[in-house]
């Protein structure tokens, strides 16, 4: 993430990251963020599945039922992003989509934003390499 805006990108890692736990109980296995244009930011969670449901996402009638699943649970970040993007990034989410691969057992959230402050802009990635990342451990969190 930008160098005017420290923070920024660990704390939507951060945020993602403990959005998982709370809702999953499971600790996903990294979070990055990837910056793709200034209005367009991808955060990917990847190993976030518990071993009983990459079973279940080898059939492909359970992989839907759970990928809808998945889809109703994980769009409720959308409104916890809109606040961090909001007051560290002083950027307004204009739409934030979910989209599970749970054959992949990743998850992708595509984060369309407004311009923000011209002193404060998000800059284009170099590369389409995370710049940002959080490894954690496949633990299941116990409650």
């Amino acid at each position: 993430m930008s160098d005017a805006r420290p923070g920024l990108g660990q704390r939507l890692i951060d945020l993602t990251a403990a959005f998982f736990e709370a809702k999953l109980c499971l600790r996903p296995g990294k979070v990055s963020v990837l910056e793709e244009d200034e209005g367009f930011l991808v955060l990917v969670v990847e190993g976030f599945l518990s071993r009983a449901e990459a079973t279940l996402v080898e059939d492909p009638r359970r992989r839907r039922a759970l990928t809808e699943y998945y889809g109703r649970v994980l769009d409720q970040l959308s409104p916890l992003l809109r606040v961090v993007l909001s007051e560290v990034g002083d950027r307004a989410l204009i739409d934030c989509r979910a989209i599970p691969d749970l054959s992949r057992d990743e998850c992708r959230y595509l984060l369309r934003l407004a311009p923000g402050d011209s002193h404060r802009p998000v800059p284009p990635s170099a590369s389409s390499s995370p710049r940002l990342e959080r490894g954690r451990g496949r633990e299941r969190k116990s409650s």
